[in-house]
């Protein structure tokens, strides 16, 4: 059985070969939804799966606005983009120059509300521009619960 083939056209040719987007690529459930996110070089793209007509349904597109130009081009920004499921909630969450950013997608208004901005202060000047922390972070679901976790040089 094909499900949404093709759909979305993320094509090498569409920009979709570009080491800062095609890693960010992942797909959640939540509840009886499914989520694709990635990071493109305009900002986030967030899609919902649509059972009735088996496409994906643009969802709080480019937001939060993670553009190659505002910086997330860089590795250790893009590498820690992660979307988590906990319970019925949809979180993305990613370091950015100044610390960790933590957004909850709110459904009724498909927009991504900030849960958390520069906390934990895992910022670039307190080393987490090094690849043996910034590499760790973790997100995980457990529950209704949302955890964070990272290896620091101590």
């Amino acid at each position: 059985i094909s499900v949404a083939n093709n759909d979305p056209a993320w094509s090498d040719s569409s920009g979709w070969k570009d080491i800062s987007n095609y890693p960010t690529i992942q797909a959640i459930g939540v509840g009886n939804d499914l989520y694709l996110l990635a990071r493109a070089d305009a900002g986030m793209i967030t899609l919902r799966h649509d059972r009735n007509t088996d496409k994906w349904v643009s969802v709080a597109t480019n937001n939060p606005a993670w553009s190659d130009s505002s910086g997330w081009k860089d590795i250790s920004n893009y590498s820690t983009i992660q979307a988590v499921g906990v319970g019925n909630d949809l979180y993305l969450l990613a370091r950015a120059d100044a610390g960790m950013i933590t957004l909850r997608y709110e459904r009724n208004t498909d927009k991504w509300i900030s849960v958390a901005n520069n906390d934990p202060a895992w910022s670039d000047s307190s080393g987490w521009k090094d690849i043996s922390n910034y590499s760790t972070i973790q997100a995980v679901g457990v529950g209704n619960d949302l955890y964070l976790l990272a290896r620091a040089d101590a």
